[in-house]
Parts: structure tokens; sequence; C-alpha cells
């Protein structure tokens, strides 16, 4: 099996040299923080757990599949463990509010995040793109009453 590379220096030029992503990120007060030397960090913190949590077990996974059995699902071997340490470092509210546990990157730097995980395993890549999903729809809809419930338990 051939092992995964993050295409670290690709991303950087597009984040530099085509996007100028750290002009746009100034305008905003909302991303103030955000420079490229944090873009940068993250996007490498990112490239560590793709290639050396997620990649090495996408085909055992593959092979492995999923299971349906009396209402239970199972998931491949690692899934659950590999979901658990990226939601602990924050990794699957990259975009989500700071305010309620989120990193608040901008989209331009966690689209680098998901790609990484799709080419490292793209069925594994559901299980953190959904719940961003979800996360975006609570932060966008919910009461606050709600946010702080499910933020906060």
């Amino acid at each position: 099996m051939a092992d995964y590379r993050v295409p670290r220096d690709d991303m950087q030029f597009l984040l530099q040299d085509v996007f100028h992503a750290d002009q746009d990120w100034v305008r905003f007060s909302a991303l103030a923080e955000v420079d490229m030397d944090m873009a940068t960090a993250i996007i490498d913190e990112a490239a560590k757990l793709a290639e050396s949590m997620i990649a090495p077990h996408a085909r055992a996974a593959d092979e492995e599949g999923v299971t349906f059995d009396n209402g239970v699902v199972t998931t491949p071997a690692n899934y659950k463990e590999n979901f658990q340490q990226l939601a602990a470092g924050g990794w699957v509210g990259v975009t989500a509010n700071p305010e309620f546990g989120g990193m608040g990157l901008p989209k331009v730097v966690s689209a680098q995040y998901e790609e990484m995980l799709c080419a490292a395993d793209i069925s594994f890549s559901l299980y953190p793109g959904l719940t961003a999903g979800a996360i975006i729809t609570i932060d966008a809809y919910a009461s606050d009453e709600l946010k702080t419930s499910i933020y906060h338990a």
C-alpha cells in the first residue's frame, strides 16, 4: 500500500499565491487573529493526522466494511477511535463558532483540511463532514439555550 502524503506545497501555494487569503482575513474582524502562520500551523497539524492516523487504516476499513445487525451499526475498526481523537482535538469544528468550542477558521483553511481527510479515507471523512454540517445548522438556527445545552453538556 502506498503512503498518503499531503501535498503541503500545493496547499500553501493556493493559500498564499493564488487566493492571497491573508489579505482577505485582515478585512474581517471575526478573522482578526488568523494569519498565514496560524493557517500553516493548522494545516501542518491536520496533515499529520491525515497521514498518520486516518490513511493507514483506509484499505483495511474498505475491506472490513460496515455491518448492520439487529439494529446495530458497526463501523470498521479504528473509525470510532479516530473520530473521538479528532473531536477531542477540536478538528470536527474547524470552522465552528469559537464561543461553543470551535476553531472559527475560515472555509479556505477548512477546505484544505477536508481535502486531506477525503484523500486519506473518503469513507471516514463523512463522519466529521456530516458532523460539521450539523454544527453549522445548530449555530445558524438553534436558540442560545439549546446551543448552550448541547455544547456545554
